[in-house]
């Protein structure tokens, strides 16, 4: 990601930056969750969509999705499925996770 010359969307190179951060603490509580002997599950959520509209104004970008995941520890990969809630829905989705064993 290069900052354009539009300052208008500074908000969006902050963004950028704490997603990295974001994205090793999640690497490191995932390595950790992994190495726990009880069962983990982790969601996340990323609600900044709503939070850069000058960002979104200036690129022309008008999608108002932000995505999520549900993760457990004693999940097999070929258990990945993608869809698409409202964010009203995820705890409902989240609980019912749980109760699946």
């Amino acid at each position: 990601y290069k900052l354009p010359d539009d300052r208008s969307i500074n908000d969006l190179t902050v963004y950028i930056r704490h997603l990295v951060n974001a994205e090793i603490m999640l690497k490191r509580l995932n390595d950790y969750l992994l190495c726990r002997k009880r069962r983990s599950i982790l969601c996340f959520y990323g609600d900044h969509v709503p939070s850069l509209p000058a960002a979104y104004q200036a690129l022309q970008f008008e999608n108002s999705q932000s995505d999520y995941f549900i993760w457990q520890t004693d999940h097999k990969a070929d258990n990945t499925k993608s869809e698409a809630i409202d964010v009203n829905q995820l705890g409902m989705v989240l609980v019912e996770n749980l109760l699946q064993r």
